[in-house]
């Protein structure tokens, strides 16, 4: 199963990955800040789950938590969609 988990450089991500990748069943994709747009929607337009674990939980700077959790979650969503992928998709925070 090809698994994309967005937020894999967090706490929460960092040890789903580890886990999925210890259990040897799974291609996984992991998704972090350095990941580019590109190469999401590779990995999306091929994936048979998505964790999205990716979000902002602290900030100072004025509309970031809007970007980095409504819209991110928004930009997953859009690019699944326009490839017409049905992919289950777990949303977290």
């Amino acid at each position: 199963m090809k698994i994309v988990v967005t937020g894999a450089e967090g706490f929460i991500g960092k040890n789903l990955c580890t886990f999925l990748e210890e259990d040897g069943r799974h291609d996984i994709q992991a998704v972090g800040r350095s990941t580019t747009h590109e190469d999401l929607v590779t990995y999306l337009n091929v994936a048979d789950f998505v964790f999205h674990l990716a979000g902002v939980n602290r900030s100072d700077i004025p509309g970031e938590f809007d970007e980095g959790n409504r819209d991110y979650t928004r930009l997953i969503i859009d690019i699944l969609k326009a490839n017409g992928r049905r992919t289950p998709l777990m949303v977290s925070s």
